[in-house]
């Protein structure tokens, strides 16, 4: 079903106008209403209804946030609710608001004709409130219904601590699923009534492994509804990831599928009514994913609909998954990405660092960096290092003890782990990384000098302190760079994550130990990031050129952020090329002039 964006108006009546003077003895004009278009989001198809769908209308400062039913032959719309446009919603099956979370930030009401400077907006923490089912009742704390014991409401600096999650509803509008990971290091997914905060017994748990990240605030990822809104699985990470089937023909059919691909990830998305037809998408580690139709019965068939990508099957790098526990007792995961054509045996080596915390990889998904880099000839380390999210609270915030040490202590433990496993050239080691990745790859090449023959980074952070605390344009595409009145939900969420003392991160800038860095250095960024000041990488920059150091940068164009395919080759194809240019010599030492008879 296609939903045209700009096919919902709302009529608004704005503030008034106040000319400049006494208000007194001015008259007060109100303009005209406008139509002020808002971007929509389908929220799933009306069960009750053949042919019409559930929409949210996402309001702004001068349009409300309202949830329609449209009918998708017509066009037309009915309204089912209103919320205020500073609050992120949850609905029900109904398209009703369920749930909702306050807005962060408070703009206290500017009263016009007031001489006066508007007050200051500031941040709040965000209640995550609940209303009954159906058009009538009110707003209650969700926190007060439960007796704060799950921690529901939140500030800022809470995000990685111990909080519930509230995700969705299903069939049963007095069944609100939610995440949480008080009184445990992971998060699981359980329910309760929203009525009466009291917790029904259902839970999903998985050790080791978070099954939500705590930014996935109503989102139903993890759960899988049938046509009815009845929940009959739960998706869980692990190596490789598995759906706990609640229906057993689906628990039937999920091992049949199994067997038929053994060491893939394999996820039923959707059936139909009648309960004999299945799509199904099949990926592993070098498969980036294939759709097929699967039809059940006494000889059940497979029949390929599609491949997301047309990379040929002998072009893939083959990976290899490992996990490992260090002398000091920390297990540790990741994959191996072996080139398939090296240009020297032993091959190079490439550590490739990613953002943290971040997301873990998981040794069955599809790495395109690894790939990509394999193809370019290196063999591929990929880690999930202690500060990795997704295997727990512990795991991540071991990074606390020491935010540069402890990671890299853990790549060296690999890369010694790794040395009579997989060969590869000591002598042509390269490491970058992406995000706070890049920092730790930048940090690695001034900590172990020698080590590592270049480095890059891809929009990384130079200095921790800078990255967190620098305030942010209020819009750079504009060329405005007055700061923002409040620090963004990403730079309070790095302050979280590595907490209020920011004194050690002075110690550890790359910048401030720019003298320390003699690998050859590649930047790459954006400079338009919102989240990273477009200063970071030209200081870099700056201070190795006066220490005549070997550095080049590049700039990111918006598209790379937006993970578009193109912009993403092209820089991964600088990157190759930078790196072959300082790994290998292609001089030729021609020598004397002699005849040949």
């Amino acid at each position: 079903v296609l939903i045209d964006a700009a096919a919902l108006e709302v009529s608004y009546q704005p503030l008034p106008i106040v000319p400049k003077g006494d208000p007194a003895d001015t008259e007060i004009k109100f303009p005209d209403p406008q139509l002020i278009r808002r971007r929509c989001r389908v929220i799933g198809i009306d069960p009750r209804r053949p042919g019409f769908v559930v929409i949210e209308a996402i309001g702004s400062r001068n349009a409300p946030t309202e949830s329609y039913r449209v009918n998708v032959r017509t066009g037309a719309t009915t309204r089912i609710s209103t919320e205020d446009a500073g609050s992120r919603t949850l609905y029900d099956r109904d398209g009703f608001a369920r749930v909702r979370e306050t807005a962060r930030i408070d703009r206290p009401p500017f009263i016009p004709g007031l001489r006066m400077s508007p007050p200051e907006p500031h941040v709040v923490p965000q209640r995550i409130e609940v209303h009954a089912a159906g058009p009538h009742g009110g707003w209650h704390s969700l926190d007060g219904l439960t007796g704060k014991a799950l921690h529901f409401t939140h500030a800022d600096a809470d995000f990685y601590g111990p909080r519930s999650i509230p995700l969705a509803f299903g069939a049963d509008p007095n069944v609100l699923y939610y995440a949480s990971n008080v009184g445990r290091d992971t998060y699981g997914i359980y329910a309760l009534d929203p009525a009466t905060g009291v917790r029904l017994p259902f839970s999903v748990e998985s050790d080791g492994f978070d099954i939500v990240t705590p930014g996935e605030m109503f989102n139903a990822r993890p759960l899988v509804f049938d046509h009815a809104d009845r929940l009959v699985g739960v998706r869980l990470p692990g190596f490789p990831p598995t759906t706990r089937w609640l229906d057993p023909t689906l628990a039937r059919i999920d091992g049949w599928l199994h067997v038929r691909f053994p060491d893939r990830q394999v996820r039923i998305l959707q059936w139909d009514d009648a309960g004999r037809r299945y799509l199904v998408l099949v990926s592993g580690p070098t498969d980036p994913g294939r759709y097929y139709l699967y039809e059940d019965g006494p000889a059940p068939t497979m029949i390929e609909l599609l491949r997301r990508t047309l990379i040929r099957a002998e072009d893939v790098a083959r990976v290899v998954p490992f996990s490992l526990v260090t002398r000091g007792g920390v297990r540790l995961t990741g994959t191996m990405t072996l080139p398939r054509n090296p240009r020297l045996s032993p091959p190079p080596l490439l550590v490739w660092c990613r953002d943290i915390p971040g997301e873990r990889l998981a040794p069955s998904e599809f790495d395109r960096p690894s790939q990509a880099f394999a193809a370019q000839g290196f063999l591929v380390l990929t880690l999930n290092p202690r500060g990795t999210g997704g295997f727990g609270r512990q795991h991540r915030d071991a990074i606390r003890a020491g935010v540069d040490r402890v990671p890299l202590e853990d790549i060296q433990a690999t890369l010694d782990w790794m040395a009579p496993r997989e060969p590869f050239d000591r002598r042509r080691m390269v490491i970058g990384g992406e995000g706070f990745g890049g920092y730790l790859a930048l940090r690695a090449a001034e900590l172990f000098p020698g080590e590592f023959r270049a480095v890059f980074g891809l929009d990384a952070p130079t200095d921790p302190v800078d990255w967190i605390t620098a305030p942010e344009p209020m819009n750079p595409e504009l060329g405005n760079f007055r700061a923002a009145p409040v620090a963004s939900e990403a730079k309070a969420h790095r302050r979280a994550f590595f907490g209020p003392d920011l004194k050690p991160l002075e110690a550890i800038s790359v910048r401030r130990d720019a003298a320390a860095l003699r690998a050859s250095v590649l930047i790459l960024q954006d400079p338009l990031r919102r989240d990273l000041s477009p200063k970071e990488g030209p200081a870099l920059r700056d201070a190795l050129r006066r220490l005549g150091r070997d550095v080049q940068e590049i700039e990111l164009p918006p598209a790379y952020g937006r993970d578009d395919g193109d912009a993403r080759f092209r820089a991964f194809q600088r990157i190759g090329d930078f790196l072959n240019d300082r790994l290998f010599s292609y001089r030729v030492d021609v020598g004397h002039e002699q005849e040949v008879k």
